[in-house]
């Protein structure tokens, strides 16, 4: 399980850390990643899901998918209405 694999390295050792990771996943590893970059999330991932609040509220593969269509889907409001607190009238 890795967070931010390669944040504030350069571009040689981004490249090097992502063949690791691929290397680590052809051998059968499981290989969890957390990044804010979603170029490196569709690189690197077969599936990425997204959370609000501790819940999934959506799980995409990357097959096919540019960052556009990943923006758009982890933007909509399907499946958010049961993880986001619901305002209050009044």
């Amino acid at each position: 399980m890795l967070d931010e694999p390669t944040r504030g390295v350069d571009v040689a050792a981004k490249a090097e850390v992502h063949d690791l990771l691929r290397e680590a996943a052809a051998h059968g590893a499981a290989v969890v990643v957390s990044s804010s970059e979603l170029t490196e999330l569709l690189s690197l991932c077969d599936r990425i899901l997204t959370m609000v609040r501790g819940r999934v509220v959506d799980d995409a593969s990357v097959a096919g998918v540019d960052e556009e269509t990943l923006i758009r889907r982890m933007t909509t409001t399907q499946g958010l209405s049961d993880a986001l607190p619901h305002a209050s009238a009044g």
